[in-house]
């Protein structure tokens, strides 16, 4: 696999006039993710390769990946602030704070919080508010993750490329890593280890909108995967937009259409399996194609997620949640986790890209069942055809 992806950006490089390139700014993350050959044969650095290389083959030496820029917005590229801080109109008094880290976490959300609560545990670079992908059944082994590896210790291996900010709207381009590589294996890897290396030329553009259509509650998420690899293959799964909550949210109900209000579901099973520790539960209710809302135990604080009506190409997989156990708190070893996957399979097309949206509410319990239910009235809820 490692073979193929070099040669591959050997080949596949983008010619660029002379007098266009000495226009760009030189940035090091942006010509290392677009040149993965660079990042993983040159021994120097970055520049050091454009400059007695790059230049003569005509690559492109900065970002001009073309976020979505709003005029009030601005423009960064590396090196990035600590971290971007989103925030919401006032939601019922309190606004809605979206953290992220550049170092550490590339583009995933690290922190959410409203009303003085933190919903999100970063226990590792898998638990956050994130993204994340596999091909061809590798499950973990082959796994883009958008905050970094399991290995990484601080600053990440996923890279954060380019970010467009307003007071309440963040776009992001990054470079996924691969959660395992090396010797490492995992969950769901029943062919062993694939890749030796960081990180391949897999990339998300995440658009995240506060307020939206005029709800402080409510946040819209567009997610789009772009696979630059140019390896055809027979398989694949879309971690679209996955919740790793403390375990203080540890009460699951269903938006139903047919229910006035939302229907609790206690009933949980033991998960078994390659990676899951013992203890772990997943849901076992009816229909997981319901929207999920996510509670603490007096329901003052919640977290709704629609995956509105969309084109999706492959199969939505439904709403799940699991629990793990452990310890509870921001980075506490147990956790709570909903996710929305979309499954792939036999398409000629899926070494391209792929885009989705989700929607989030926030709130209190009966706030964000209300929110939930109108948005999936208004905008549909993906079932499990296309």
């Amino acid at each position: 696999m490692k073979i193929q992806i070099q040669l591959l950006a050997l080949i596949a490089i983008p010619f660029f006039s002379q007098a266009a390139i000495a226009a760009v700014p030189f940035n090091d993350a942006c010509y290392l993710a677009r040149y993965p050959d660079v990042d993983q044969n040159w021994g120097g650095t970055a520049k050091s390769h454009y400059d007695q290389n790059g230049i003569k083959e005509g690559r492109n030496p900065g970002c001009d990946y073309k976020l979505p820029k709003p005029a009030n917005s601005k423009y960064y590229v590396s090196p990035f602030p600590s971290g971007f801080l989103l925030k919401s109109s006032p939601a019922a008094g309190s606004q809605i704070e979206l953290l992220n880290s550049p170092r550490e976490y590339a583009s995933a959300i690290i922190s959410l919080k409203w009303n003085g609560v933190e919903f999100i545990n970063i226990h590792d670079k898998g638990r956050q508010l994130q993204t994340a992908w596999s091909f061809d059944a590798h499950g973990e082994c082959f796994n883009p993750t958008e905050a970094g590896s399991s290995q990484d210790k601080g600053a990440s291996s996923s890279r954060l490329l380019e970010v467009s900010l307003a007071p309440a709207f963040m776009a992001t381009l990054s470079q996924s890593a691969y959660w395992l590589r090396g010797s490492q294996t995992g969950g769901g890897c029943p062919a062993g280890p694939q890749v030796s290396f960081a990180r391949g030329p897999y990339y998300l553009q995440k658009v995240i909108q506060m307020n939206y259509q005029g709800d402080p509650h409510a946040i819209e998420m567009k997610l789009s995967f772009q696979n630059n690899d140019g390896i055809p293959r027979h398989a694949a799964t879309y971690e679209v937009l996955t919740g790793y909550l403390t375990t203080d949210f540890n009460r699951l109900f269903s938006v139903r259409a047919n229910s006035a209000t939302p229907v609790e579901e206690p009933s949980f099973a033991p998960l078994s399996g390659a990676g899951y520790g013992q203890n772990t539960l997943i849901s076992n209710r009816p229909n997981k194609y319901d929207p999920i809302i996510v509670s603490n135990a007096s329901g003052s604080h919640a977290m709704g997620a629609l995956f509105p009506k969309q084109e999706v190409k492959g199969s939505f997989d439904g709403y799940q949640f699991w629990k793990f156990a452990g310890t509870g708190g921001p980075k506490g070893g147990g956790t709570t986790k909903w996710n929305i996957a979309v499954f792939e399979r036999n398409s000629v097309e899926l070494q391209t890209s792929r885009s989705f949206r989700v929607i989030l509410v926030v709130g209190n319990l009966q706030t964000v069942a209300a929110k939930l239910k109108a948005l999936a009235a208004a905008q549909g809820n993906q079932g499990p055809q296309n």
